[in-house]
C-alpha cells in the first residue's frame, strides 16, 4: 500500500511539472542578441518573426525536459528549460539550426 501511494505521488508531481512547463512556454519571447521573436499560443501553435521573415509551426512536449518544434513538416526535439522570464532551448546537431545551437529567449512582458 505504501509503495502504491509513493508511485501515485511521483506521478502527480511529474504531471504537475509537465503542466507547469506547458503553461510557462505560452507567451511572447525574444531571442537574446537577435530581433527574432517567438510567440507560443495555448493551442500548441507558435509564430516566429525576425530577419525579414516569419514562420508558423506546432509545438508539443514529449516529456518534461523536451520541446518538440515542427515547421513545414520538419521537426526537432530539443532539450529545454523554462522559467517565468527565460527559456533555454538546445537544438540538436542535425536540427533546423546549423551545427545545433543553444538559443536563449527572454519573455517579453
Amino acid at each position: 500500500m505504501r509503495n502504491t501511494c509513493r508511485v501515485a505521488v511521483v506521478m502527480a508531481l511529474l504531471v504537475t511539472m509537465a503542466c507547469s512547463s506547458e503553461r510557462l512556454v505560452v507567451g511572447r519571447w525574444q531571442q537574446v542578441g537577435q530581433d527574432r521573436t517567438l510567440q507560443f499560443f495555448p493551442d500548441g501553435t507558435f509564430l516566429s518573426i525576425g530577419d525579414g521573415d516569419s514562420a508558423t509551426g506546432k509545438y508539443s512536449f514529449p516529456d518534461t525536459h523536451h520541446l518538440k518544434l515542427e515547421i513545414d513538416g520538419k521537426a526537432d526535439v530539443c532539450e529545454f528549460t523554462v522559467s517565468r522570464k527565460t527559456m533555454i532551448v538546445q537544438v540538436p546537431p542535425n536540427g533546423m539550426l546549423p551545427n545545433g545551437q543553444t538559443v536563449t529567449l527572454n519573455r517579453i512582458e
